[in-house]
């Protein structure tokens, strides 16, 4: 969403409650490391917005607010945003946001698809992984993996160049075309 369309929605909605959800989450990222000298591990957690003033009448969502809604991002969210931008087309986020799990997939996809090229070897990845970093609203697996697969059709129409397979336990991403193609060389 951009911020106008955030400013302007109906914060009693499904898809605006994901985004009040977004902006109390901690981003945590971990990695471990392994050689001769021992294991290393590094963690990060990141607050998206620590800072927030929303404001909404539920029984009058259309109506203005008099007083304007503001979202503070934390320096650390924004200086990683800023630092590892992921292009994506607008056009595309607006033809998918009748569903978070294909916004999810899209971005995510984007992303993965430009390690993928970069590196010029397909990657598979499991369902199972998957699942655990966008599916928490699926108990099971193969039904996340079933509507994964559903989104990833809808992806294709408007990211027509992202070339994907479905072999059996996952899916395998192959360097692609990025969605939004760089100004620059």
């Amino acid at each position: 969403k951009t911020a106008y369309e955030i400013y302007q929605c109906d914060w009693s909605s499904d898809v605006c409650s994901s985004d009040l959800r977004l902006f109390k989450a901690t981003i945590m990222w971990e990695t471990t490391t392994t050689s001769a000298a021992g294991t290393q591990t590094e963690e990060l957690d990141m607050v998206v917005a620590p800072r927030r003033s929303l404001w909404w009448d539920a029984r009058q969502p259309d109506q203005p607010s008099l007083w304007g809604s503001w979202i503070e991002l934390s320096d650390e969210f924004y200086q990683s945003l800023t630092a590892h931008p992921v292009p994506v087309d607008l056009r595309a986020l607006r033809a998918l946001n009748e569903s978070s799990l294909a916004l999810d997939l899209y971005a995510w996809s984007t992303w993965r698809t430009w390690r993928v090229t970069q590196k010029d070897k397909p990657v598979f990845i499991p369902w199972r992984a998957l699942h655990r970093q966008f599916g928490s609203s699926y108990a099971d697996v193969r039904d996340f993996a079933r509507a994964a697969k559903r989104e990833f059709v809808k992806i294709q129409l408007v990211y027509p160049a992202l070339r994907i397979s479905f072999p059996r336990g996952g899916l395998t991403l192959l360097p692609s075309a990025p969605s939004v193609l760089p100004l620059f060389k």
